[in-house]
């Protein structure tokens, strides 16, 4: 994708939405969605990248945590699904989708998937973390062999 389609795309979203600070969004990429900070940016391969800051990650056991955010990537793996990891600074969990610029062109696409999408994976992410029972780290496992069993 050029980043002058990634540009047109951004400016389409401002247009549909009413933000305080359209500057981050232009400039930056940057856009709260229901309390969701989300980076938008024109990746390497053409692609359009969101990084959606899915928050710090829960008290409790890490290791538990960490092979959670794992199982759910194996479970979402292929195509444009929600890759799950930590940022490096903050340590927040942070979820990455790649698109192809032909999916947010059209009018209202980006803002269809702001809106409904990611709220959609805000809520599921947390929903699946609480599967986790942090003081012993268990509870996924049985759940998620039975998922990827053939």
């Amino acid at each position: 994708m050029s980043q002058e389609r990634f540009d047109a795309a951004l400016s389409r979203l401002a247009s549909q939405l009413d933000l305080d600070d359209l500057p981050d969004l232009i400039h930056r990429g940057r856009v709260n969605v229901a309390g969701t900070d989300v980076l938008l940016g024109c990746a390497p391969d053409g692609s359009c990248r969101l990084v959606i800051d899915l928050g710090p990650m829960p008290d409790g056991d890490e290791p538990a945590v960490l092979r959670r955010l794992l199982e759910l990537n194996l479970r979402r793996a292929g195509g444009t699904q929600l890759a799950l990891g930590l940022h490096p600074k903050s340590g927040h969990i942070v979820g990455v989708v790649q698109v192809a610029i032909d999916a947010v062109e059209p009018e209202g696409a980006l803002w269809r998937m702001l809106s409904w999408d990611i709220p959609s994976w805000v809520a599921r992410l947390e929903t699946d973390l609480q599967t986790i029972d942090l003081a012993t780290g268990a509870g996924s496992t049985a759940e998620f062999q039975r998922e990827v069993s053939v």
